[in-house]
């Protein structure tokens, strides 16, 4: 139960300060003299992946818990925390490739969507 508390507070902190900096005036992917902010862009990367990642853990934790489980028993959160973990790297690989323009926004969320599935079934 501990584990899925602190999961929910670590999602909605990282959420509220996505929000704040894409509300900052001074959190932009470009910098002054035009040019791209690599900084900014890759923060912004990596918030939003190890959102997607611990939303990806907890939704695999409450599925385990469900269906393997059941109600009164938790399972172990070290199977989920490994499927978050892979969800995170691949989620940010993926929307770096696609920032920097070599793959396509559909192939990217396709390609995340299936490899996601594919590591939640290899069990």
């Amino acid at each position: 139960m501990e584990f899925l508390f602190f999961a929910f507070v670590f999602l909605i902190f990282d959420v509220l300060v996505l929000w704040y900096l894409t509300g900052s005036t001074y959190f932009s992917p470009w910098t002054a003299d035009g040019s791209v902010d690599v900084w900014n862009v890759m923060v912004f990367v990596i918030m939003v992946s190890v959102g997607i990642g611990i939303a990806v853990t907890i939704i695999t934790f409450l599925g385990e818990k469900f269906l393997i489980y059941g109600r009164k028993e938790f399972p172990p959160a070290g199977r989920a925390l490994r499927v978050g973990l892979a969800a995170a790297v691949l989620c940010g690989l993926l929307i770096t490739l696609h920032i920097f323009h070599f793959l396509s926004l559909v192939v990217a969320i396709g390609m995340c969507v299936l490899v996601i599935i594919g590591i939640i079934l290899l069990r």
